[in-house]
């Protein structure tokens, strides 16, 4: 009888170590195919079938105006795919920066609608052609808009002079713009104005939401886990892109652009980011009728370039 009981107490002592252990396994092994899908290595952009769509894009492009193919280097030497479109007499250049899980092809539009600057549009790291394996949500990727304003300054040195200095705007979508408010940070005399598209306010909030709607109440383990995977293999702290911090500290003008129904970040995200900068004055926002996330110049392009050159008018005298 007490070699019986003994074996029941081994039994559920086995039995709880076993499921306890089952239970940690499946909550990492669901975390890191989570930082896994999510981090996005740009290696499974082929999957997707983004490469003959881009393609077609890209030749759309080159029919229509005369683009230079571009290697950028980081800071941190990575390597990142730009193209240079150059104009005649431009009125200033633009410093395109595309969202999450998009490419350079993405804004390709933008070289229509502002026929009077030159561009710049550049594949963040780990997106589209660039180096890189890891996305880190805006942690790193300021130094890849760091390193497209190096090369716009050095092309564009012998259009300034003592009596007007060539302009250079910002303009970032999504992510890109949590990565452009970041470098306009670090760089405070860098960029002449921002255009900031559906961005973010607070990274952490934005993945919370995010794991809410998918996995509800088992978002706690797997978003904390999936974190610190990506804070451990890209090194870097996914906690710390808030761009509600880091706004205050800006003095350059900015135009906050978010659609009235954007399903993936609230509009209110943008006003926020208005609210916190609207005391200096430099501030101006737009929230658009319906669309899609980031899409208003796509939707809305007339209004979307009126708007936009209304800005830098008042604000830059572009």
């Amino acid at each position: 009888m007490i070699d019986a009981h003994k074996r029941l107490i081994k039994f559920f002592r086995a039995y709880w170590l076993t499921t306890i252990f089952s239970v940690v396994g499946i909550f990492f092994l669901t975390s890191y195919v989570v930082f896994n899908r999510y981090a996005w290595s740009q290696k499974k952009l082929k999957k997707y079938g983004y490469q003959a769509y881009n393609s077609e894009i890209q030749k759309n492009l080159f029919k229509k105006f005369s683009v230079e193919l571009v290697s950028l280097k980081t800071n941190d030497d990575l390597g990142l795919k730009a193209w240079w479109v150059e104009r005649n007499a431009p009125r200033g250049s633009l410093v395109l920066c595309h969202g999450y899980r998009d490419s350079k092809e993405d804004l390709a539009s933008l070289v229509t609608l502002f026929p009077d600057f030159n561009i710049i549009i550049f594949d963040f790291r780990a997106h589209g052609q660039s180096d890189g394996v890891y996305t880190t949500f805006g942690d790193h990727e300021y130094q890849d808009v760091l390193a497209a304003l190096d090369f716009v300054k050095e092309k564009t040195k012998s259009l300034s002079s003592r009596d007007r200095r060539h302009l250079i705007i910002g303009m970032g979508f999504s992510m890109g713009a949590a990565a452009l408010l970041k470098a306009a940070t670090m760089r405070p005399i860098g960029f002449d104005a921002l255009v900031l598209d559906s961005m973010f306010a607070d990274l952490p909030g934005v993945l919370s939401d995010a794991y809410n709607r998918r996995i509800g109440y088992l978002k706690f383990p797997v978003m904390n886990i999936a974190k610190r995977f990506l804070n451990y293999y890209a090194n870097a702290d996914v906690d710390g892109v808030r761009p509600l911090d880091w706004v205050a500290e800006i003095r350059t003008p900015m135009l906050f652009i978010h659609s009235s129904s954007d399903a993936i970040i609230p509009a209110s995200d943008s006003c926020k980011l208005y609210s916190a900068a609207k005391s200096a004055d430099f501030a101006r926002m737009w929230v658009t009728p319906a669309c899609l996330h980031a899409q208003a110049h796509r939707t809305f392009p007339y209004d979307y370039r009126r708007k936009v050159i209304k800005f830098l008018t008042e604000h830059v005298v572009a």
